[in-house]
């Protein structure tokens, strides 16, 4: 009997322990761009803490651990007594970063807010975003914050302790930058392509403002290039093509700026253009190169269905290429002085031939018409 009460007693034991896994379930919801609620604990109730990064730069790992969150409690108009203290590495690992704090520990009736410090990564521009929930039985209801670009702040009622307090706070790592990527049609990354940054309003080029790509085929713009001045609209084109590749006949001008305020720039941008203000963002592109050269296959067929076999009177047919660039009517190639024709025969080529290595230009299309049939002699 005593036996059938530990293996019972043991049972129990194990069967608490699957239960407290199940409860310990993750439920998420997206809301701006941000996971805001995280992790609901057994009791459901209590303070997460959830952490985020964002931007274009990711700070490493001894930086990030070091960042420490607070818990305070409001003891009087401006005063606070820290309750808990956290770094960054004592969260939970995983793609969300949390911690949990219990209902038990937090006072009925009692003011909080968590703050984040020793977020300063050397000179790279970053914000706090904070954001603050109460989730139950997975209805969501929003908390306003005061200061949500400086910490989260909460009351400790009866009602809210029958919650989890969700916290989110989101720290955007940001070098403003205008970055270019120069890539093949088939996506291979080009260097040696060359941009040149020009004034706006007199399309002068700024001294000292030319980019080439590297090999990885990029090339990147900063403030800290010492080649700009604040409230002053800019644009970069690409001026030289890498080796092997064409410009494009009329290349792209990418729009910027730097301002502590937003600029409209009425008068200097075309219709449909935007300026990127690189005070307070950043702006990745991709621009595609084509080869310099083309070559085009040439496919005879004969007969209404395309598989009659070559007729034994045609001795030859003279094949000749027309290009029309941007949709203007077509006019012949000209190489060397004559217009460019290839002759097909029965003999040399069968029905197959190839304008090889041609010149090509963005905009071009190309059109092939057979010039002159020659009848074989009788």
């Amino acid at each position: 009997m005593q036996d059938d009460t530990e293996k019972k007693n043991y049972l129990q034991k194990v069967l608490g322990y699957c239960l407290t896994a199940i409860k310990r379930f993750v439920s998420f919801e997206q809301r701006n761009g941000d996971i805001l609620k995280v992790r609901n604990k057994e009791d459901e109730t209590g303070l997460n803490i959830t952490k985020r990064f964002s931007g274009n730069i990711e700070p490493p790992d001894e930086f990030k651990n070091g960042i420490t969150f607070t818990l305070q409690k409001k003891t009087g108009p401006d005063t606070w007594e820290t309750v808990k203290t956290y770094t960054y590495d004592q969260f939970t690992d995983g793609a969300v970063h949390a911690i949990h704090i219990s209902a038990q520990e937090l006072e009925e009736g009692a003011v909080y807010r968590v703050i984040e410090t020793n977020d300063v990564w050397g000179t790279v521009t970053h914000t706090q975003n904070w954001s603050a929930a109460l989730l139950k039985d997975e209805i969501v209801t929003d908390l306003v914050l005061e200061h949500p670009d400086q910490y989260a702040e909460f009351t400790a009622t009866a009602e809210t302790l029958t919650h989890s307090i969700e916290i989110l706070v989101n720290n955007e790592y940001l070098v403003e930058k205008y970055e270019i990527k120069k890539v093949s049609t088939t996506g291979e990354a080009l260097s040696g392509a060359e941009f040149k940054v020009y004034t706006a309003a007199d399309n002068t080029v700024v001294p000292g403002a030319e980019y080439i790509t590297d090999t990885n085929g990029t090339l990147t713009i900063l403030w800290s290039d010492g080649h700009y001045t604040t409230d002053t609209l800019y644009y970069v084109t690409e001026t030289t093509a890498p080796a092997g590749y064409m410009i494009p006949r009329n290349s792209e001008k990418f729009y910027f700026y730097f301002s502590n305020t937003d600029q409209a720039f009425e008068g200097l941008l075309p219709a449909g253009a935007e300026a990127i203000n690189l005070n307070n963002s950043y702006e990745s592109l991709i621009v595609e190169n084509a080869p310099n050269t083309v070559s085009i296959p040439v496919h005879k067929t004969w007969g209404p269905n395309g598989v009659d076999a070559w007729p034994s009177e045609v001795a030859s047919i003279r094949i000749g290429l027309y290009s029309s660039i941007n949709g203007n009517s077509p006019t012949k190639v000209i190489k060397d002085g004559q217009p460019l024709t290839l002759t097909l025969t029965k003999a040399q080529d069968y029905d197959m031939t190839t304008f090889a290595n041609l010149l090509g230009m963005d905009g071009d299309n190309y059109i092939i018409l057979i010039t002159r049939s020659a009848k074989k002699l009788s």
